[in-house]
């Protein structure tokens, strides 16, 4: 069976930045034919994990590079490992849909054609 190429619906437990993420992602991989109905969970894994990075990366710039452990020392703050291990997760997925230049050469994109109004009535 062939998945269709349609945006699948934004899940209602999607909140906040992860909601406006896929808003944005799910219209774009749509129109260039990359998205279908059985990519609903691993969108909102990609969105998840990029408003975490966001998150992250907010609290970090509030902090500085290097933090005080529980003997006194100073070591780098573990939100910068954090957030590294996020990027570049966010990173494999992003590519995983053709999201970056390298990716693009790989997935097959075509547009999906819409149907003529002819078309439409005689399917």
């Amino acid at each position: 069976m062939k998945a269709r190429h349609v945006a699948p619906r934004c899940p209602a437990w999607l909140k906040g930045d992860a909601k406006q993420i896929w808003k944005a992602y799910a219209g774009m991989l749509e129109d260039c034919g990359v998205l279908t109905e059985g990519d609903f969970r691993q969108l909102a894994d990609l969105c998840i994990l990029e408003a975490r990075v966001h998150q992250v990366t907010a609290e970090l710039l509030n902090q500085s590079v290097m933090v005080e452990d529980f003997r006194g020392n100073q070591v780098p703050n573990p939100l910068i490992k954090l957030e590294a291990d996020l990027l570049q997760r966010v990173r494999m997925m992003r590519s995983d849909f053709g999201l970056n230049p390298s990716a693009r050469t790989k997935v097959d994109v075509q547009p999906v054609r819409q149907k003529s109004e002819m078309e439409k009535l005689i399917s």
